[in-house]
């Protein structure tokens, strides 16, 4: 989880395809650039859970929806727009679907 992703054989074709899956699972736009900058699974987490999850004080008006997924051990809640929902559905394993 703390190991890099480099270290351990990754290479950047893996990595593009990681980040893909990543942007199809959690309907995040993330940068290749961050994703690369942030390579263990540990800091990649972290950059995925304040993608997902709006700021504290945040409005969230201009979400169309919210979902959880589980993240590990943690139950993690996900706020998507109506353009992502309408193109891209919810993503396998999610849970708790609500329309805001």
């Amino acid at each position: 989880m703390y190991d890099n992703f480099f270290e351990l054989g990754g290479d950047s074709l893996l990595a593009t395809q990681i980040f893909s899956r990543l942007k199809q699972a959690f309907f995040i736009d993330i940068s290749l650039e961050k994703m690369l900058s942030y390579q263990s699974i540990a800091q990649l987490s972290e950059v995925i859970q304040n993608e997902i999850q709006p700021e504290e004080g945040k409005a969230k008006t201009h979400y169309y929806c919210s979902f959880e997924m589980k993240m590990g051990d943690e139950i993690i809640t996900i706020y998507i727009t109506e353009e992502e929902y309408r193109c891209q559905g919810l993503p396998d394993g999610a849970i708790n679907f609500n329309i805001l």
